[in-house]
């Protein structure tokens, strides 16, 4: 067993897990307006794809994700490194970021519903409260671990101070960086789709909720399918990237 690669085995479980999903819905151990087989979710969301307004409503959550995430990344980089700096600051506030990152921010979303309204500024502002604390946490993080001896072979060779953040601080404190944009990335996607259930009357997360509530278990799951797909794929590239960076940094 411990020959067999991992992602190898991975794919089985994925495989079992589709053919196991089939058998049940073929011989009906669950009734089909709770669970569809694969199959069927495939079938309709290609049929979505190719007829439907799928594709819009993906570049509605999409839209949504870019600018949370790009707010989030800048803002979340700047606070963490004012942490840094001011390392005062960021004791400070660090229980506050903590129990930001703990408190499900849905909770406030009738404030910002009564402020913003319906749309998609309401969905942006709670996925980028969202992402922002991964991101500044990790940077946090990440530069208060730079060791003291790459300060020392900076001063060695007369870096100036611009020269030693860019060329020796940053990028050392790269990996664990690159860790809190990839969740803030993620965490903005997450929340993106979940408000889309409850405030949007666009976007995966609403397509999800319409099939819902107009009982098409077919294209619900469709809606249900393409959000893993597009969920691992991007996981897979931040995976990707972030292996590369750290390989580069070894």
């Amino acid at each position: 067993m411990s020959k067999i690669p991992p992602k190898l085995i991975t794919w089985m479980i994925i495989g079992m897990s589709i053919i196991l999903l089939e058998f049940i819905c073929y011989f009906r151990f669950l009734s089909p307006t709770f669970l569809v087989a694969p199959s069927i979710a495939l079938r309709n969301l290609l049929y979505n794809v190719i007829h439907g307004n799928i594709l819009s409503n993906m570049a509605t959550t999409f839209l949504e994700v870019m600018i949370s995430s790009a707010i989030a990344c800048v803002a979340g980089i700047t606070i963490g490194i004012i942490f840094w700096k001011w390392e005062w600051l960021g004791k400070i506030f660090e229980p506050y970021m903590a129990g930001i990152y703990a408190v499900p921010l849905i909770f406030f979303y009738p404030l910002l519903l009564y402020v913003f309204g319906l749309g998609q500024k309401p969905i942006i502002y709670i996925a980028i409260t969202n992402s922002i604390t991964p991101i500044a946490l990790n940077t946090w993080i990440g530069l208060k671990g730079v060791r003291e001896t790459f300060f020392k072979v900076a001063r060695s060779v007369n870096c100036s101070r611009w020269q030693t953040y860019l060329k020796v601080v940053f990028p050392a404190a790269t990996p664990r960086i690159f860790a809190g944009l990839k969740l803030g990335f993620l965490f903005a996607f997450l929340s993106c789709v979940a408000m889309e259930f409850i405030l949007s009357q666009k976007g995966i997360g609403w397509m999800v909720k319409y099939d819902y509530e107009f009982f098409e278990p077919g294209r619900m799951y469709a809606s249900i399918l393409l959000l893993v797909i597009v969920a691992v794929i991007i996981n897979s590239i931040l995976l990707h990237y972030e292996k590369r960076i750290r390989m580069e940094m070894e």
